[in-house]
């Protein structure tokens, strides 16, 4: 059986999947599926990281609130708390027609909202999605400096830091 840590691997593969089928959905025109689909990908990836840093299980759909407990271990800067905060907003009102008042998902979503989710989930690359994704490398890079010292300390390998995530989502 895999060691919770090494499931951090297993969460991160999802993501990234997730984050390439949502681009497929935004090409599709399915703006609210796409928009869900980014609130996944960043829940995902967060759940990722805390399984590397912790170990333990981790509850919880919230990529805002997530990344509040993950600032315990590592610090999480206000933007990425505040891109967490807009992704949930596409948690429940993506997927259910009584979410909002007359209107179904599929009616309410822009291709806007689902460019801005996306981007705020990951980056391909360029673009303002590129700025989104340039403040999840910052927190990655302090989580795995934070790693390196404890790993200094306790004398862990470096194998430890290979499973944090280089970018929350990847192409």
């Amino acid at each position: 059986m895999a060691s919770r840590r090494e499931d951090g691997r297993l969460w991160l593969r999802q993501a990234t999947d997730d984050y390439r089928f949502g681009r497929a959905a935004l090409r599709g025109r399915f703006h609210a599926q796409a928009c869900f689909v980014a609130q996944q990908v960043a829940e995902k990836a967060t759940k990722a990281v805390h399984y590397q840093l912790t170990g333990r299980p981790v509850i919880g759909h919230s990529v805002q609130a997530l990344l509040r407990r993950l600032n315990t271990r590592a610090r999480v800067t206000d933007e990425l708390l505040a891109l967490g905060g807009q992704l949930d907003q596409y948690y429940v009102s993506t997927r259910y027609p009584d979410a909002l008042p007359g209107i179904a998902p599929a009616d309410a979503f822009s291709a806007a909202q689902a460019r801005a989710a996306l981007g705020a989930a990951g980056s391909e690359g360029s673009g303002p999605e590129r700025d989104q994704a340039e403040v999840v490398d910052v927190m990655h890079e302090d989580v795995a400096s934070r790693v390196r010292r404890a790993r200094d300390r306790s004398g862990h390998s470096d194998e430890d830091l290979a499973v944090i995530p280089r970018r929350i989502a990847m192409r």
